[in-house]
């Protein structure tokens, strides 16, 4: 080890470890106080630690150039286009070319249309790499409600991108596992929401909900559509993921269902009469 770690380690909690003792034997952890990630001499103790990789790292010979011919060859690859939708004339796409590390919101106006970039991710936050990881187009192709995260995040942030302008809407919603679609008048959308919003808590994971936001309304005021909670009556338990949309081919019901291998399926008409029955999920 270098100096550096070596003293690191001699400053460290770990000269005088924590003895638990199981059936009557003695057993020492000396590394224990490396789960306290806000300790000043485990941060320091984890810098010197990649440090020392670094250096070794940076010994490799020929290592600058192999890393270089890695990076040509990937930007050989071609494009990759995923989430592709179309609506009212609109084709909206992510596009990934080679060497990007993540893709960017595309669009024409018709399949031989014209591409135009839409959004690019990586101006959203200075400094900070956001995917894409999910976008739903309004029906009428004026908006793109998208999730975006950062460094494999499992929970996005939903914002909303007016097509026509090329701008985001002022709204926002975190912790979100994605928008999920739009409402017939184009002014609406259901997006996944938790009861609680910390996402480093387990209780995130339970009690999910369906909300349904209004352009241009306070988010904290959005409607608990579908839910343990505003659906007592269903019985969907509390691990059940509740979801709730609306298909462009039979515009005059909205569909609910849970996530689940033998889940409760809820159909809602335009009046609002509900059917509930089981089904498999």
């Amino acid at each position: 080890m270098t100096g550096t770690v070596q003293s690191s380690l001699a400053s460290s909690p770990s000269a005088n470890p924590i003895v638990d003792e199981y059936h009557g034997v003695s057993i020492p952890d000396p590394y224990r106080w490396l789960e306290d990630l806000k300790d000043k001499d485990v941060e320091a103790w984890f810098k010197a630690q990649a440090d020392l990789t670094d250096a070794l790292l940076a010994k490799i010979p020929g290592r600058d150039a192999l890393v270089d011919e890695w990076m040509a060859l990937d930007k050989l690859k071609p494009a990759a286009y995923s989430a592709i939708s179309y609506e009212h004339g609109r084709v909206f796409y992510k596009k990934t070319l080679g060497g990007e590390n993540v893709g960017k919101l595309y669009f024409r106006e018709g399949w031989k249309g014209t591409e135009k970039l839409l959004f690019d991710s990586g101006t959203y936050k200075t400094g900070v790499v956001m995917t894409i990881d999910s976008m739903v187009p309004s029906w009428d192709g004026k908006h793109v409600a998208m999730g975006f995260s950062s460094k494999g995040a499992e929970y996005s942030e939903i914002r909303v991108l007016d097509v026509e302008r090329g701008t985001l809407l002022p709204e926002s919603m975190y912790p979100s596992y994605g928008p999920i679609g739009w409402t017939k008048d184009n002014n609406s959308f259901f997006y996944d929401a938790g009861k609680v919003t910390d996402i480093k808590s387990p209780e995130i994971e339970l009690n999910r909900k369906t909300r349904l936001h209004k352009l241009g309304t306070e988010v904290a005021s959005d409607i608990d559509f579908f839910s343990n909670e505003s659906s007592p009556e269903l019985g969907i338990a509390p691990k059940e993921f509740p979801n709730a949309s609306i298909d462009e081919s039979y515009p005059d019901y909205l569909i609910g269902f849970v996530g689940t291998v033998q889940g409760l399926c809820c159909g809602l008409s335009s009046g609002g009469e509900r059917d509930s029955r089981a089904a498999a999920g």
